[in-house]
């Protein structure tokens, strides 16, 4: 269990047949058929080291750039954002290249809550991972709201705002775990 579990809990979906599936593109992109259970496992690992690779860029660049640079940015900011999502999601087609195509459609999966997924989440990720990760957020949600209150900027409050929602996010996954 760990973070990196949790990331890839709900990589694959079963099918009313009870096989799993890859969607890599969600339902606008082909399904594919994972034949077996070393499959599966090869996917999560391929998947896993792309979200190290993943983070390892996005924290050098952030050094890159400098702290200057990042204070000053505002929402340039989000620029990396759909950057990350397009080569996510090219590299999710990619892996799934080598899988056979399934004969099924996206419909015939067995259909999925939020909830559903939330509890694969934090079941793969783990109370102690979560507990951790949730010590961090609240830390960063007071020091963020503290900061707001001292120095008031719009982009502060949308900062803190967003730190203290993943707080939240992270404490229900904590309860579901």
């Amino acid at each position: 269990m760990g973070y990196l579990d949790g990331l890839t809990a709900n990589l694959l979906r079963s099918g009313q047949d009870g096989r799993l599936y890859y969607a890599p593109a969600g339902k606008l992109g082909p399904l594919y058929l994972v034949p077996d259970a070393k499959a599966a496992a090869r996917l999560r690992q391929v998947w896993q080291r792309f979200f190290i690779v993943l983070f390892v860029v996005a924290i050098a660049t952030i050094l890159a750039v400098g702290p200057a640079w990042i204070a000053t940015a505002g929402w340039k900011l989000l620029i990396p954002l759909p950057v990350a999502a397009l080569v996510s999601w090219l590299f999710g087609l990619i892996v799934g290249r080598g899988l056979p195509r399934a004969a099924i459609t996206h419909r015939d999966l067995a259909p999925l809550s939020q909830s559903d997924l939330m509890k694969a989440y934090s079941t793969a990720t783990g109370r102690r991972t979560l507990r951790l990760l949730l010590a961090v957020s609240v830390f960063m949600a007071v020091a963020s709201v503290l900061v707001a209150l001292l120095t008031p900027s719009v982009t502060l409050w949308v900062s803190a705002a967003f730190i203290v929602f993943c707080s939240v996010t992270i404490y229900r996954a904590w309860r579901r775990s």
